[in-house]
């Protein structure tokens, strides 16, 4: 394990394993359909090129445009609002990853040095161990799996 997740690599590794993790929750939970609060309007004008209610998310209607007529494109059958949908579980899970690489990044290999008397771990290895658990904090709070499991502009 401390090679995969040694210094130089260490941010990546960890960013993906979060991510990985993430995702395959996410889609396992994700709502097949439109969802409470904003995610009907959300959906709709994103499939149409429509202005939300104010303050509109211009970026987040072109994100769910491209995923629909992309998912369209390939021949797949999901409506648009289960696209719309997987489009949150993929930036819930892009968030929790950026929180575990920046953990990973910001602390310190003097901070960390655990030994016990048949093994020694390095502080890469502490510091990898603890980014993935802090990234998978995020993911599995309640309110970052609502709003990464339905069409929102939270995720």
């Amino acid at each position: 394990m401390s090679t995969l997740f040694n210094e130089t690599n260490g941010c990546t590794s960890v960013a993906a394993l979060t991510f990985s993790l993430s995702l395959g929750i996410y889609l396992q939970t994700v709502s097949p359909s439109i969802a409470g609060g904003d995610s009907g309007e959300l959906v709709a004008e994103g499939c149409t090129l429509g202005t939300p209610h104010p303050p509109g998310y211009p970026l987040y209607t072109l994100l769910v445009y491209s995923v629909v007529r992309l998912g369209k494109l390939c021949g797949g059958s999901a409506s648009p609002a289960y696209l719309a949908n997987t489009m949150s579980c993929f930036f819930g899970a892009m968030s929790s990853s950026l929180i575990s690489a920046c953990s990973f990044h910001l602390s310190n290999e003097s901070v960390i040095d655990f030994k016990d008397n048949k093994n020694t771990f390095s502080s890469t290895t502490i510091r990898s161990i603890t980014a993935v658990t802090i990234g998978m904090h995020h993911t599995l709070s309640p309110l970052s799996w609502q709003y990464s499991t339905t069409a929102e502009v939270f995720a």
